[in-house]
């Protein structure tokens, strides 16, 4: 089975086109790869960001609700104090109307 030279050249240069088809295909598959990578990293910013903005809003919540709450504790702190105020008051008109 004797080929000649060129007969020879063609099957290299098929060989190499072969080869060359494979090696852009693993190329190929590589820069998918990285694509999906940078994509996948790109995802995770963006997921970490959205992740951050729904902490800050539940830590503006939580503290707006802490402020209520004390707001809340606090009023009938004053209106306790208001009505011993006025206990007070009428405990001291009562002696004073004693005392005459």
């Amino acid at each position: 089975n004797h080929l000649t030279k060129e007969e020879v050249q063609k099957e290299e240069q098929q060989e190499e086109g072969h080869q060359s088809k494979e090696e852009l295909q693993v190329e190929h598959e590589t820069q998918d790869h990285e694509k999906k990578e940078q994509q996948d990293e790109e995802q995770l910013k963006e997921d970490k960001q959205e992740n951050r903005q729904e902490e800050v809003q539940l830590e503006q919540q939580w503290e707006e609700e802490q402020t209520e709450q004390q707001q809340q504790e606090e009023q009938p702190k004053e209106e306790q104090q208001n009505e011993q105020q006025e206990k007070q008051q009428q405990e001291e008109q009562k002696e004073e109307q004693q005392n005459e």
